[in-house]
């Protein structure tokens, strides 16, 4: 048997990691069959507008559980107005903190 691939893998820079839409859908397959409630960790707003079309499309159960992940280079500004415009694009009722 091959050995176990990790669902993971950083692309680029040991800063930057990559995660298709491809492979976060196998993701949340494999957390799914595990009976997992996923954490969605959020880094910027194409995240989040990612994870809102998983949920519209069954890929993943709503509303989530969210974090936002302020003051990483090329993500979320660690400011009160990003928050409230990030915390302003969750799906109703959704749990969230950020970090």
């Amino acid at each position: 048997m091959p050995p176990a691939q990790p669902l993971c893998r950083p692309k680029s820079a040991p800063d930057v990691v990559i995660n298709t839409p491809r492979n976060v859908r196998r993701m949340a397959a494999v957390m799914r069959a595990a009976g997992v409630k996923p954490e969605l960790e959020i880094f910027d707003s194409g995240d989040l507008h990612l994870a809102r079309d998983l949920i519209a499309d069954g890929t993943l159960d709503g509303p989530g559980m969210w974090t936002f992940v302020l003051g990483v280079k090329y993500g979320f500004s660690a400011t009160p107005e990003t928050l409230l415009y990030a915390r302003n694009l969750l799906p109703q009722g959704a749990v969230w903190s950020c970090t």
